[in-house]
């Protein structure tokens, strides 16, 4: 034993905890606890940004928006009608 722990779930949106099988589907409606899912699979090294970037055919700049946005606002942060009025100001 290598003494190596491998994680198997991390702590998703509200603390909920989340395995790589929790990962919407490509063709999903994007609400926000499903972002916040992503970013937290991410951050948590259960995928691969780079999974993710293909999978759901998003760019680098389209993820950096999702975690900047999780970052500074929360979950409020990835609601459409936030980053739409947060555009506006």
């Amino acid at each position: 034993m290598s003494g190596t722990t491998v994680r198997k779930s991390v702590a998703g949106p509200n603390g909920i905890a989340v395995t790589a099988e929790d990962l919407p589907e490509a063709d999903v409606c994007w609400t926000p606890r499903r972002k916040a899912t992503v970013v937290a699979l991410v951050r948590g090294g259960l995928v691969s940004l780079a999974f993710v970037l293909k999978k759901y055919s998003m760019t680098t700049e389209e993820y950096a928006g999702w975690e900047a946005s999780l970052n500074r606002d929360g979950l409020e942060g990835l609601r459409i009608t936030h980053t739409q009025r947060y555009r506006r100001q």
